[in-house]
């Protein structure tokens, strides 16, 4: 997961623009955005085990509503 924000003054937060689960996707959204040079991606570690289990729990429910492959 990628996070695309703008850092603002050096003594302030980052604000959040954007979330998005593919770097190109975030990397496309930057590139609409003419004129604003301080956006920044920066990745979420640790996000990649919780998108397994969702894709594995919709295996698990196309193969009951399926009743097997």
């Amino acid at each position: 997961m990628y996070v695309v924000y703008q850092r603002m003054t050096p003594d302030s937060y980052p604000v959040m623009i954007g979330v998005f689960l593919m770097k190109a996707d975030a990397k496309a959204f930057i590139g609409t955005q003419a004129g604003i040079a301080s956006l920044t991606i920066e990745e979420v570690k640790g996000t990649w085990a919780y998108w397994n289990m969702i894709r594995e729990k919709l295996n698990d429910q196309v193969y009951v509503a399926d009743g097997g492959y």
